[in-house]
């Protein structure tokens, strides 16, 4: 069937060269190895501009208090002999970042897989032109659904212009317009990429330079002003207010490092364009950011409004009917994510979707970008976390009903750090001609000549190390320390060539889970001489720990990059070249107060917090923290100090007026002089109704006995470190339970029952 005028599809040519992608921070999951496209259109034709003007626009949003269920329907194109085509685990981690963007829409929006996914086997449409549209889609489009073709290739015309990604349709009464065609390598680079870029024109969105693009006297270009009596920016380009006037990106006008427009392009009246680069609708790097604005999230629900007015077609496909997984467990890993595992009781899933909450385990849940799997799948790992955040999980079948999961797991993800990324490491050593090495061979802490801490690792994992289990430094706070960084080099001795490198060294000074805070970056290089690298690849340098670090202990990260992309300013950030590794360091506070313990925990009716100090300098007095989120805290009540003291003294406070959820506390130490110094964060999850988890002798040295408050039934216990690595777990079938074999140390123990967890700390001596 020939195509309807009205229905316009949008193209995708090619982008950049991988390089440019360079510096931008992405999420950890996110793919910059493969050569991003980007979005490019025919100009839309009047038939469309005016559907979409007065009836879509027009329709009336009505916001549900849940999401609405939208089947897709997969098409999968392979080679003729059967191989090739997309896999489900990147059709569900696809499926998931569209979840996960429209969840937000004026009417969430929530997809699920229309049973059964359909392959076809033809190598002409596996290298699909766009001529071939109706041959390939119009005896295989689903009525009930919207349809989703997946090709390898994608061409405008036979053999012309294949830097295509995909593009799609208005929604308008016929069912083409339900249709999108995807390129396989373009699904996954990024969250807020194609994918999600070709549905928010399947419900509606224009581009944000529609018309602008052909220059500011065309009749549909708009203007940057946005106030009355000249803006236009309600009925020009694609009507929304809240996207600034867009001339089109240009990477002759465009910084992509730093995501920055850098021309001069002005308006019909004069004014310089500041379009929107973090737009999911522009044609700007999917790096530079990826958002819908409130107008362009009430005109995704009016696209889906008007798509369930039409008769061409439904949206109403069955789901499969999946058994839901059970027995999903989370766990805090070594490097810094939460493990989620889980048993696979089906036989007919097309994948598993994985939802997460920060609010509680019946409300608040949202997809995670990237966060699916393909069918038989038993485990996911979410890097995407928050220090000291408690999370809820649950998964479901990406083709059963789109409300029906899993058991919800509650975890809280402790003290954990971000992941960096980078294109490629390669921490081997080289030969010296075409493989140098790029990362960090030999890290050393130095303390006027007495060594602290020496880590000669000449390979890594990935773009992070994690050594803070196994190599720690003892520091004061306000001492300055000697560092060494060896480079990796192609002979592996510290002699032969290397790629040059800046680095940067931060503490987590206050001991929050990131070394985002003023003061924590402590030593960072500036080196211009990047073609060359000399000899040997040793660089030394000192840093100091901040006199205000919290004692105990905390992290250390070291991180480089090849010094001709620039200074390492990000713990985080990708980058197309380095290396980062986490070392412990145990500090000791030369503040009034020398910390032994804090800890809080529910005591019946109310919250008993008890610290003790070894040693008090000019100590004034502690001011007793709370807050409900983790991040906004208050005063509750203070606790004069000792003062003066050489010896171990203990001290108490009774929040005798929590509120039932979870409750984060902290001290903040005040000496005479005004100076202050916060304690580490204790959380407690008080349940007014609740009775208390007993656990004797505390301390002990290493055996106690466990028993469940009374009339709960206890399901299984964990116990975790300082860190929140789970170091112990097993069953409890009982009200009581042994508990044996644990080494000296400070522990959390955490009991799993039926209708709550119950949380104390164990000092094993």
């Amino acid at each position: 069937m020939k195509a309807p005028k009205y229905l316009i599809p949008f193209l995708l040519p090619i982008f950049l060269p991988l390089w440019m992608a360079g510096q931008i921070p992405l999420m950890p999951e996110e793919n910059p190895g493969i050569q991003a496209l980007e979005c490019g259109k025919p100009e839309a034709s009047p038939e469309v501009l005016r559907y979409l003007h007065e009836v879509v626009r027009k329709m009336p949003v009505d916001r549900n208090a849940g999401t609405t269920c939208i089947p897709a329907k997969i098409h999968i194109v392979r080679l003729s002999d059967g191989t090739g085509g997309i896999s489900l685990t990147d059709v569900n981690k696809a499926l998931a970042n569209l979840n996960y963007y429209f969840f937000e829409a004026g009417t969430p929006m929530e997809f699920y897989i229309c049973d059964p996914i359909q392959y076809i086997d033809n190598t002409n449409w596996y290298n699909f032109d766009m001529t071939e549209e109706s041959a390939m889609c119009d005896p295989n489009d689903a009525g009930n659904a919207m349809n989703i073709y997946f090709v390898g290739e994608i061409c405008e015309t036979p053999g012309t212009n294949c830097g295509i990604a995909g593009y799609a349709y208005y929604p308008f009464n016929d069912i083409q317009s339900t249709r999108s065609i995807m390129r396989n390598d373009q699904m996954v680079l990024y969250a807020n990429g194609t994918f999600v870029h070709e549905f928010g024109h399947n419900f509606s969105l224009e581009h944000t330079h529609q018309g602008t693009e052909n220059g500011p006297n065309d009749l549909n270009a708009e203007r940057v002003t946005r106030t009355p009596p000249d803006a236009n920016c309600d009925t020009r380009s694609d009507d929304f207010c809240d996207t600034d006037a867009d001339p089109r990106y240009d990477p002759a006008n465009f910084d992509t490092p730093t995501c920055t427009y850098t021309g001069n392009q002005q308006d019909d009246q004069g004014n310089v364009y500041t379009p929107p680069v973090d737009n999911i609708m522009s044609y700007y790097p999917d790096q530079c950011g990826g958002i819908f604005t409130a107008e362009q999230k009430t005109a995704l629900g009016q696209g889906l409004a008007t798509r369930q007015t039409h008769t061409a077609y439904t949206l109403d496909c069955p789901a499969a009917t999946v058994t839901n997984p059970s027995g999903l467990t989370a766990t805090v890993t070594n490097n810094y994510t939460i493990q989620l595992t889980w048993t696979d009781n089906a036989n007919n899933e097309t994948g598993y979707l994985i939802e997460r909450s920060t609010t509680s385990a019946s409300s608040g849940f949202r997809a995670i970008k990237f966060g699916g799997t393909g069918p038989n799948a038993t485990s996911f790992e979410d890097n995407q976390l928050t220090a000291n955040t408690n999370y809820w999980y649950r998964v479901k079948a990406s083709n059963d009903n789109c409300n029906d999961y899993s058991n919800v797991v509650n975890i809280n993800s402790g003290l954990l750090y971000c992941v960096p990324s980078v294109q490629s490491n390669n921490c081997t050593q080289g030969d010296g001609t075409t493989n140098f090495g790029i990362g960090i061979g030999r890290f050393k802490i130095d303390d006027n000549g007495t060594n602290l801490l020496d880590n000669d690792n000449d390979a890594c994992n990935g773009a992070l190390s994690v050594y803070s289990n196994t190599f720690t430094a003892n520091v004061t706070a306000g001492n300055t320390y000697d560092f060494t960084i060896e480079l990796l080099s192609s002979n592996g001795d510290g002699t032969g060539s290397y790629f040059p490198q800046n680095y940067a060294i931060w503490i987590d000074t206050n001991q929050d889970g990131d070394f985002a805070d003023a003061g924590e970056m402590v030593a960072q290089s500036n080196f211009s001489n990047c073609f060359g690298g000399g000899s040997p690849p040793i660089i030394t340098g000192t840093f100091t720990v901040p006199s205000t670090a919290s004692g105990g202990m905390t992290t250390l990260r070291v991180r480089t990059q090849h010094c001709s992309d620039g200074i390492v300013s990000s713990p985080c950030a990708y980058y197309n070249f380095g290396e980062a590794e986490d070392y412990g360091l145990n500090i000791t506070s030369p503040m009034p107060v020398s910390w032994v313990s804090f800890a809080a925990r529910q005591k019946e009716k109310e919250v008993l917090l008890e610290w003790q100090t070894a040693s008090e300098v000019n100590a004034s007095f502690f001011a007793v923290e709370r807050s409900l989120n983790g991040l906004d805290f208050e005063e509750i009540g203070r606790v004069d100090a000792a003062g003066f003291s050489l010896e171990i003294v203990d001290y108490a406070f009774v929040d005798a007026d929590p509120v039932s959820g979870t409750l984060y506390y902290r001290l903040r130490q005040v000496d005479a002089d005004g100076a202050y110094v916060y304690s580490p964060v204790e959380v407690v999850r008080f349940d007014a109704g609740r009775g208390e988890l007993r656990l004797y002798p505390n301390p002990s040295n290493g055996q106690f006995t466990l028993e469940a408050p009374a009339g709960t039934q206890p399901l299984r216990v964990e116990v975790y470190d300082l860190q929140g690595r789970l170091y112990l777990q097993k069953a409890m079938s009982s009200p009581t339970q042994q508990l044996q074999g644990l080494l000296p140390g400070l522990y959390l123990l955490r009991l799993y029952a039926k209708g709550g967890v119950y949380e104390k700390k164990v000092l094993v001596e």
